[in-house]
């Protein structure tokens, strides 16, 4: 099943060091795509918005009901205090509708965004702190879990909560789940005795989810098996405590890593991978 032609979200850096949106139209095109396959066609830009005219980030992007959320970062020369990270809301045909400065420090792994099922707004930022926003803008709570890393994904869950996956201190997967009051509920890490990158998440049925990363470990008791090359592709599939229902592992004989995940209309999930293998394997 191919993905709806709907509108999609690209976020770039480019006119010089300016933070840009773009909304752009999405042509079905292959899922996956070789280096000797036909280029693609260009996606066709329906606007384009100018959030700032100074050096930004723009990190990450979810759907609200009336356009998008937005988070980034802003470096610490630019600011009257040393506070880096924003959120803001912009509309369908592109308006700023509203800007948000949070009092977070500012990092190069500031931002991942995601709504909650009642509509608020969860923003993770670095050393896994969690700040959750009305639609208005106004923040209802923040926490921060603490022992180090940062948070690469969230997720909404159907209760209200949130999950954040992301790299823990170790270099291990870390997965902490928290309740719409902002309470720890459970926190797991995955890995083995390698390197793991950052978790990238999307919705499975009955309140699971899909887990996403990239592995370098051997295989063991905590790592499917045997490794495949340099670094491999790893998938889990896990039900709401976060435990596994199954996992795999892909890729070749190079360096292959989720780049990102998305929920399927069969149950399943669409998965990104980002390849050096050669096709031989």
């Amino acid at each position: 099943m191919r993905p709806s032609n709907t509108t999609a979200l690209r976020l770039s850096r480019f006119r010089r060091t300016a933070a840009l949106l773009c909304a752009v139209t999405a042509i079905p095109a292959l899922v996956i795509q070789s280096s000797s396959a036909p280029p693609l066609r260009p996606l066709d830009i329906a606007w384009e918005a100018e959030l700032s005219t100074g050096v930004e980030q723009l990190f990450d992007a979810v759907r609200s009901p009336d356009g998008y959320y937005l988070t980034g970062s802003t470096p610490f020369q630019q600011l009257d205090r040393p506070w880096g990270g924003w959120v803001a809301r912009v509309s369908d045909s592109g308006e700023i509708l509203w800007r948000k400065t949070l009092p977070e420090p500012f990092s190069s792994n500031w931002g991942s965004i995601a709504t909650a099922s009642d509509g608020s707004i969860l923003v993770a930022t670095d050393g896994f702190r969690l700040t959750r926003l009305s639609p208005q803008g106004d923040v209802q709570w923040k926490l921060a879990f603490g022992s180090g890393g940062y948070s690469t994904s969230l997720l909404g869950t159907s209760k209200g909560g949130c999950l954040a996956a992301g790299v823990s201190h170790r270099g291990d997967v870390r997965v902490i789940a928290d309740t719409a009051a902002g309470r720890l509920s459970w926190e797991l890490t995955f890995g083995g005795f390698g390197a793991e990158g950052g978790g990238v998440m999307a919705a499975a049925p009955n309140d699971g989810f899909y887990l996403g990363t990239t592995t370098a470990s051997p295989m063991s008791d905590d790592v499917p098996g045997p490794g495949r090359g340099l670094v491999d592709a790893w998938l889990l599939r896990l039900d709401p405590l976060g435990q596994a229902l199954w996992q795999r592992r892909y890729g070749g004989s190079g360096n292959d890593g989720i780049m990102a995940l998305a929920s399927a209309d069969d149950g399943g999930c669409w998965v990104a991978i980002s390849s050096d293998s050669p096709a031989d394997g």
